[in-house]
């Protein structure tokens, strides 16, 4: 006797079949895809939970703190919290004790409603956006021990023209320079 797969969770199963997105489902309500976001974070694993008539999405990255950084975990709270508040849709949470972040949207469905393909891409686009918009400053917290705060993300040293160090004016045009020339 197989299990029943509930109508929303065939809707959502559908949805990346027709799109041709590669999926993991478990057999019953819960769904896996990695999809790309235009940040250095390069994509987010999202996952849908279609039980009891929810949709929840949850789109974490692939990067996470150190659990034992506490430091970093504080900063990375204040900066999504931050976030949260510029949000319309969804919300970041992160849980304080071992980092563990996530992009969430909860959505209700019953009494045979069901997502349209358009609200599936708004949705599933929303989490996509979202990650795009704070992937990069995310990343920044969460590797900051293991990169220069350096503007341009070179490593820094003497000879970078975007490091404003005050000592490299080589590409300085002089030309342009409010001072007459002799």
């Amino acid at each position: 006797m197989g299990t029943a797969i509930s109508p929303l969770a065939r809707r959502v199963r559908q949805y990346f079949d027709d799109n041709d997105i590669h999926y993991f489902f478990d057999g019953k309500s819960r769904f896996r895809v990695m999809l790309p976001v235009e940040c250095r974070m390069h994509h987010i694993d999202l996952s849908i939970n279609t039980c009891e008539e929810i949709f929840l999405l949850l789109a974490h990255p692939s990067i996470k703190p150190d659990r034992t950084d506490e430091a970093t975990i504080r900063k990375l709270v204040m900066m999504l919290t931050r976030a949260n508040y510029k949000l319309r849709m969804g919300n970041f949470d992160i849980d304080p004790d071992d980092g563990d972040t996530f992009f969430r949207i909860c959505v209700p469905y019953g009494d045979g409603d069901l997502p349209s393909e358009r609200m599936l891409d708004a949705l599933i686009a929303t989490a996509c956006s979202t990650w795009t918009d704070y992937g990069d400053d995310y990343l920044r917290l969460v590797l900051a021990d293991f990169i220069d705060g350096d503007e341009d993300g070179a490593t820094d040293d003497e000879d970078d023209p975007d490091e404003d160090d005050g000592e490299n004016t080589d590409d300085v045009d002089t030309e342009s320079s409010s001072e007459p020339a002799d």
